[in-house]
């Protein structure tokens, strides 16, 4: 308990350098004022990263991640909540949704008919520390959008696959199941009028890669569209042409983890604490305004959302005798009381956090992928004497 507060403590006095070298570059024209690497490290550390990301120059992010920041924010603002250390979507039971990008092959057509398409999807989850708990993955076929627009037939057939062997193209020659390089997860019949990407629940395989029950050699996807009245060979080349432009963003992995050392609980409300407002005078123990810009430090090229939040902070005195607006625990009033009789017996009480909440920020990790991560403890609430 006592490392988790010293850790919180150390987030807020990193936070609050952000913010004095934010206020120092408001009068200059020198730019983004830099923090020195050291203080950097500690901050990354604490967000969960090894090092800075360094995004592509012209890395994006999927809009699928950006809506779900937004739908996950507003429910949150809502005051609709899971608890701590968890999203208020139970569709997404973590604290952690990382979107890991193919880096299979492109989705190819294997004959000039322009029904059949095969690709072999490969996701590096190695950006995944093993301190993190993967509790959902979902693999969203978002080229099945770009086949659902040109609605070339009524429904598609789609098999999923685990490659069981390494193999580096579509030759077809066979079926699919009878080269043994392929184990069949799922198999669906897809209405191409439905409106959202069709996405296959793939847990169990990732556990099985995470765990090393099975090698990670990628999943091979085949797709295949009937005959239809309304088919056209023009029809049919069109749709070829606008899949291979598809490239690698045919398909996501969408993994939801838990990171336990975030989780637990860092501080304890007094019992007759409560959220009533409180007007104390200027001076004495209280809640007071913080914003912390990451974009006035340089981090706008990996972060992607947001680029700053009010965080806030206590401040201000703890008297003698401790008043009930103060929030002061009875081993805070005890205390106060012991170092007014004898300052050498015991420290005065100080002003400090009493109730905390979380934000969620979206950025890139150091493998371009895209985290949207909700941490704890980072927005002050409510202030108290302890």
């Amino acid at each position: 308990m006592m490392m988790a507060a010293t850790t919180n403590s150390l987030v807020v006095l990193c936070l609050a350098v952000i913010v004095q070298l934010a206020l120092a570059a408001e009068g200059s024209d020198a730019g983004p004022a830099p923090l020195s690497s050291q203080m950097e490290s500690k901050i990354l550390s604490m967000l969960g990263l090894r090092e800075r990301p360094r995004p592509r120059p012209n890395a994006t992010a999927p809009q699928y991640m950006l809506d779900l920041y937004d739908r996950l924010r507003n429910e949150s603002n809502s005051g609709v909540s899971a608890g701590r250390c968890a999203f208020p979507d139970p569709a997404f039971p973590g604290n952690i949704v990382r979107s890991v990008a193919n880096t299979g092959t492109k989705l190819k057509s294997l004959d000039k008919s322009g029904r059949r398409f095969r690709q072999i999807l490969h996701f590096n989850l190695s950006a995944i520390p093993s301190k993190e708990t993967i509790t959902g993955a979902h693999l969203r076929l978002e080229f099945l959008n770009t086949i659902k627009k040109m609605r070339s037939a009524p429904t598609i057939h789609l098999k999923l696959y685990q490659v069981t062997q390494t193999v580096s193209d579509m030759r077809s020659s066979r079926s699919e199941e009878a080269r043994g390089t392929f184990r069949l997860l799922t198999s669906l019949s897809i209405d191409v009028s439905g409106g959202a990407s069709e996405t296959v629940d793939v847990l169990p395989i990732v556990q099985e890669w995470r765990s090393g029950v099975s090698e990670n050699t990628g999943l091979y996807v085949a797709v295949d569209i009937p005959k239809s009245e309304r088919t056209t060979r023009k029809a049919n080349a069109i749709l070829v042409k606008k899949l291979s432009k598809l490239r690698g963003r045919t398909a996501t992995l969408v993994v939801v983890s838990v990171d336990g050392e975030q989780c637990r609980n860092r501080f304890r409300r007094g019992a007759e604490e409560d959220d009533a407002p409180r007007e104390p005078h200027p001076n004495l123990c209280q809640k007071r305004r913080l914003y912390v810009s990451f974009r006035d430090v340089g981090w706008q090229d990996w972060i992607i959302a947001p680029m700053g939040y009010q965080s806030y902070f206590c401040g201000g005195d703890c008297p003698f005798p401790l008043d009930t607006v103060l929030n002061g625990t009875n081993h805070a009033i005890i205390q106060s009381l012991v170092n007014s009789a004898d300052p050498t017996s015991a420290p005065k009480v100080c002003c400090a956090p009493t109730k905390l909440s979380a934000i969620s920020m979206l950025y890139f990790d150091n493998e371009d992928n895209v985290v949207l991560r909700q941490y704890e403890d980072m927005v002050v609430e409510s202030c108290g004497c302890r």
